[in-house]
């Protein structure tokens, strides 16, 4: 794995960088149509931002599977564009740019001083609840753009469908958290 990169250190047409950025927010813009796209603003180590985008062909792809704000992930194999005239929701000139070969792989630790190397092909997994997406309705997620359930507030198994997610959450984090004892 080449070193890491900071965010500053980033320039137009990168490639074979590795960062290890937050996902501090993540938004979809037309949602479902063919020209959907996933807006992510990212922050580093040090606390730099930056915009990533993911537009509607590379939601199938395997790669990228399931997307957590608050969470720390590694990203390898992107793009880095210089759009100045596109509007930026972040001081940050360039943008990363997911195309076919792009990676994310969570670090699974919240602080990733502590855990540098990601696993070697893992992937991201588990649901989550989202009840503040764009469209306003609570779904259930387990992949970015996809296998996504909208769920009626009326719904009567809502309750079931949320204790077995957490249930599911709770045992994939428990097994996920091989840095947690680094921390003391």
């Amino acid at each position: 794995m080449p070193p890491l990169t900071r965010v500053d250190d980033l320039t137009p047409y990168d490639r074979n960088r590795v960062i290890c950025v937050k996902v501090l927010v993540f938004w979809f813009e037309n949602f479902g149509s063919p020209d959907q796209k996933l807006h992510i603003i990212l922050a580093d180590l040090e606390e730099t931002k930056i915009e990533a985008t993911i537009t509607g062909g590379l939601f199938d792809h395997d790669n990228i599977t399931c997307l957590r704000e608050d969470t720390w992930y590694f990203l390898s194999d992107f793009l880095v564009l210089y759009l100045p005239e596109m509007m930026s929701n972040t001081s940050n000139m360039f943008r990363i740019w997911f195309h076919q070969p792009t990676k994310m792989t969570s670090t699974y630790e919240r602080s990733p001083s502590k855990c540098i190397e990601p696993l070697r092909f893992s992937r991201i997994r588990g649901w989550r609840i989202l009840t503040e997406i764009p469209i306003g309705k609570p779904c259930l997620m387990n992949r970015v753009g996809c296998s996504r359930f909208h769920l009626d507030p009326e719904f009567y198994e809502l309750e079931e469908i949320k204790e077995r997610t957490l249930s599911t959450a709770y045992a994939w984090a428990a097994t996920n958290s091989r840095c947690s004892d680094l921390d003391d």
